[in-house]
């Protein structure tokens, strides 16, 4: 389960920063609801991605890469939330955690297959 949750969250978080990329350039309110949603399912992901390392008792890498992605995940959520009242700082949290949080899952993935 770690890998497929691992993969999903990948999957996710490719497509997460693809729509907000495109989300710059139209400020459509279903697309940034869509944006949203996705968001919460990637919070959901790394929860469920920590969790399933630890039950695997997977290395303590692998433990601790999955709880760092999840860490920039969170900051990420912080960044959206902070586009409301100070839009480029937000904007600049939310970007460089999400990578930061897509770079940490993919080499969590690349240690669980190991």
């Amino acid at each position: 389960m770690l890998k497929k949750s691992l993969l999903l969250q990948v999957t996710l978080l490719i497509i997460e920063i693809a729509l907000g990329m495109t989300l710059l350039n139209k400020f459509d309110e279903d697309l940034k609801m869509v944006h949203v949603i996705i968001g919460a399912l990637i919070s959901l992901t790394s929860v469920a991605t920590v969790y399933f390392a630890v039950r695997e008792k997977a290395g303590r890498t692998t433990i601790a890469l999955a709880a760092i992605a999840l860490v920039f995940v969170v900051l990420a959520a912080v960044g959206g939330k902070m586009t409301n009242t100070d839009y480029d700082q937000g904007l600049m949290l939310m970007r460089t955690s999400a990578i930061v949080a897509l770079g940490m899952s993919a080499v969590c993935l690349y240690t669980a297959r190991k």
